[in-house]
């Protein structure tokens, strides 16, 4: 198989080695075959990401992809310096 890119370039090519289907509380399931439309993780390919096709070879038209949105939580670590900054118990 292969992945290709929005572009339609090769990205990766290889074997699929194990399917697998997340199934909630049952965890992860390795299947034998998906068929379109399947929400599956696949083991095979390095390059490929979830923008890509995975296709045969023989195929150069990759799929249109809806944009995925970055990540949107923020956080920032930093000390302390509140006016009660390492003052504990119950009277202040």
């Amino acid at each position: 198989i292969i992945a290709l890119n929005q572009e339609g370039e090769k990205v990766d090519s290889g074997k699929i080695t194990k399917i697998l289907h997340r199934t909630g509380e049952r965890g992860v399931q390795e299947l034998g075959e998906a068929v379109a439309g399947d929400l599956v993780q696949i083991a095979g390919l390095s390059k490929a990401t979830v923008a890509d096709t995975v296709c045969h070879p023989t195929l150069t038209t990759p799929l249109k992809t809806v944009p995925i949105d970055p990540p949107t939580v923020c956080m920032t670590f930093s000390p302390n310096d509140s006016p009660l900054a390492g003052k504990e118990g119950k009277k202040l």
